[in-house]
């Protein structure tokens, strides 16, 4: 997949509670070593994005200025050689079933 930088032109188009939340998640990632690498960093959603899309159009036109709707998403990372990756896709779709 195509790596993604988060940069200042990003984030200043981005909503003060949103902002708020990325240095949170900035910082968390910096406590944890093993984690650093993926700072600054787009995450793709594989599995729920049809979800994600939907909601986000609604936080932005209903809840923009509404903290209790601009919270981080539990996530999991994983590590996936291009000779696992079917596998593990079918995975995720029996995970999520």
């Amino acid at each position: 997949m195509k790596e993604a930088t988060v940069t200042e032109t990003h984030r200043a188009s981005w909503s003060d509670l949103w902002r708020k939340e990325d240095l949170e998640f900035e910082a968390r990632l910096a406590k944890n070593q093993a984690l650093e690498k993926y700072s600054n960093r787009f995450f793709y959603v594989w599995d729920g994005n049809h979800r994600h899309i939907a909601w986000m159009d609604v936080i932005s036109a209903l809840h923009k200025d509404d903290a209790f709707f601009h919270v981080p998403v539990r996530s999991v990372f994983i590590n996936v050689s291009s000779e696992n990756c079917n596998m593990l896709l079918h995975a995720m779709t029996d995970w999520n079933k």
